[in-house]
């Protein structure tokens, strides 16, 4: 898992960077994670004496099954800032791709999301020019047959 993946699962670019700015505020904290590849963990809240708790399962690779939070938001079916804190503590802390990084720089959550963007365009831009490529190779043997 990297931080390009937890960008994907949160689908929400504002929640992206307030989970960033929660795990830089170090937000996580009594975090575990379990043999059965289950996180466990609470983040501060916004408020005073806000805790929130966090549950993560993980698969196999470090995909992300379920996750849930006990803040509102995320009761509402959403990925809160919570989880996204709490994904970029595991990433930094124990996945197997990332081990211990200590340059915050890693997470910058502007470079994270123009990757992802680029990432986005590019593809699109493959996929284009393959689609207008075939047109235009279906075109030219259209071409060839009426002559």
């Amino acid at each position: 898992m990297e931080a390009q993946d937890i960008l994907r699962y949160s689908e929400d670019e504002n929640i992206f960077r307030r989970g960033v700015k929660y795990y830089e505020n170090d937000y996580i904290v009594n975090f575990n994670k379990t043999e059965d590849n289950k996180i466990i963990a609470y983040s501060l809240g916004s408020g005073p004496n806000k805790r929130y708790k966090i549950e993560i399962s993980l698969g196999n690779n470090d995909i992300i099954k379920h996750s849930e939070c006990t803040c509102l938001y995320n009761r509402e079916g959403f990925v809160c800032k919570h989880i996204v804190a709490a994904l970029l503590y595991y990433i930094r802390r124990f996945s197997m791709k990332n081990p211990i990084i200590n340059d915050k720089e890693y997470f910058k959550e502007d470079k994270i999301i123009r990757t992802e963007r680029y990432q986005i365009f590019s593809q699109f831009v493959k996929e284009e020019l393959e689609e207008n490529s075939k047109l235009f190779k279906l075109e030219k043997n259209e071409d060839t047959e009426r002559n």
